[in-house]
């Protein structure tokens, strides 16, 4: 088996944010929000339901930006700004789930 063939066939184990405690010592956090979710499980969920929050008045205030009419490229911008914040839902429901995957599912 060639190397390609062993990193195709080989399932990979996702590991969410935070929750990794395999990872070699002394590597640094790559951000803010990696840090916190390392924290105890209490702190940790403190920190996501303040992010997930967050997310949810961003993706309010696109949307209202969006609905009061805008040019072309600000409505590109705006619509890939909330592809964004969908994508950011998703890696905040893998760190943690909570149901919310299944919630955004049913808008589609």
């Amino acid at each position: 088996m060639t190397n390609d063939e062993r990193i195709v066939t080989s399932p990979q184990q996702f590991e969410p944010p935070g929750r990794n405690r395999s990872e070699p010592e002394g590597m640094p956090a790559l951000s803010k929000l990696e840090e916190a979710l390392s924290a105890p499980e209490a702190q940790a969920q403190q920190v996501l339901a303040q992010a997930r929050e967050q997310l949810q008045d961003l993706t309010h205030r696109t949307r209202q930006a969006v609905g009061q009419g805008t040019t072309r490229t600000a409505f590109s911008q705006l619509e890939a700004l909330l592809i964004a914040c969908d994508a950011a839902g998703e890696i905040l429901d893998a760190a943690h789930p909570t149901g919310g995957h299944h919630e955004r599912m049913r808008k589609v």
